[in-house]
């Protein structure tokens, strides 16, 4: 959730990438394996912390209690994301048995899942990407042999127990590579060596065991990412989805040349993208003694307050924006329910809970009806 840290450019690699990113359409012709057309369209909730502490209540507009997964379908979700940590997790983290229950009620539901190693002990993204305690060795084949039984093992539970994801992530927003130092990408002079090691390791354990899995590849959406994806593409990983966060916050508020970096990376490399995080707040007040993430004024976009009715105008405005792209198969909201601790809900606090869906009571915002998801 932190944002990446940018690459100095010299000028002239600077001045070439904005006049990329500032094009509308590439000028190339297209690649001949174009994956676009064999992706369901991806509309999805990140629910990890609701797994997490098995709270599955919302309020509907009558102020009825609703299951939130039967409120989610109902309203253009088709796909339930779940994170999931290495060793012994605990809230806000599901742990595997938690991961298994709830997707068990998605299949009883008709909702995909998605499930997101974050390859680490504690919560991974672009600043923090630990080893996890138990691997001490820092030889990389044997960090890829130790990676590799880690996501046979969690995904050999889930078959037994006929609840294999329809999506997987290798690993969560690696724009800065997983597992430092060893696979770090700008943390050794081998990062990006190292980081193919272990990622084939992990994607062949995936498609074995579960051949009809599609792999996102995770990265945050920072307007520095061209020369990171350049050297990507160079690895020749193995994966089919290109996923980017893209929070108002950390990556602009003006993301057009940022959009236009996605698509023509979907375009060059023959794989679809779509938006694995975003989120926006609706309001700044608070009801438990968390520190929110977002809190402030100039946290904000501008023209857009924080507000339930602006929250939904920014997610309308950027899904519109994304909608131009040929190349766009969805958009992924992050934690919508990971609600505050108050009278409605009793057990854990948030850090989160003025950027849900759903107001401190429980009760559906405009938003939370998914309107502003559609592309036409």
């Amino acid at each position: 959730m932190k944002k990446s840290k940018g690459l100095h450019f010299h000028l002239f690699l600077a001045f070439f990438v904005s006049n990329l990113l500032g094009c509308k359409e590439p000028t190339h012709p297209p690649l001949p394996r174009i994956e676009t057309d064999t992706i369901t369209p991806i509309y999805a909730w990140d629910l990890s912390t609701n797994s997490a502490n098995s709270f599955w209540k919302i309020k509907d507009s009558n102020n009825l209690d609703v299951h939130i997964l039967d409120f989610a379908k109902q309203n253009h979700v088709n796909t339930i994301r779940l994170r999931l940590l290495n060793g012994s997790a605990s809230f806000p983290h599901p742990n595997i048995q938690q991961i298994i229950q709830t997707s068990q009620l998605c299949k009883q539901k008709s909702l995909q899942t998605w499930l997101d190693f974050h390859l680490s002990d504690v919560w991974a993204d672009p600043g923090n990407q630990q080893i996890p305690a138990s691997f001490k060795n820092n030889n990389v084949d044997s960090l890829a042999t130790y990676v590799a039984q880690f996501i046979r093992s969690q995904l050999s539970i889930l078959k037994e127990n006929h609840v294999l994801p329809q999506y997987i992530q290798i690993g969560n927003e690696v724009t800065n590579g997983f597992l430092w130092p060893t696979c770090g990408f700008w943390k050794s002079a081998t990062g990006f060596k190292n980081f193919k090691t272990v990622y084939d390791s992990a994607s062949n354990v995936v498609r074995k065991l579960s051949p009809e899995t599609k792999i996102i590849f995770h990265l945050a959406g920072d307007i520095n990412l061209y020369y990171t994806i350049e050297e990507i593409k160079k690895l020749e990983l193995d994966f089919d989805i290109w996923g980017f966060s893209y929070y108002g916050l950390w990556h602009g508020c003006d993301p057009e040349n940022l959009f236009n970096l996605f698509e023509n990376t979907a375009y060059f490399t023959g794989k679809p993208f779509m938006i694995a995080e975003i989120a926006y707040p609706f309001t700044l007040s608070f009801v438990d003694n968390e520190t929110n993430v977002v809190g402030g004024i100039s946290q904000l976009c501008a023209g857009y307050a924080a507000q339930a009715k602006s929250q939904n105008k920014w997610l309308f405005k950027t899904v519109q924006l994304l909608a131009g792209k040929k190349h766009y198969k969805g958009i992924a909201y992050w934690e919508p329910a990971w609600f505050g601790k108050n009278t409605f809900q009793l057990n854990n606090t948030s850090s989160w809970e003025n950027m849900c869906l759903f107001d401190f009571s429980g009760k559906p915002l405009e938003a939370a009806y998914g309107n502003w998801t559609k592309t036409q």
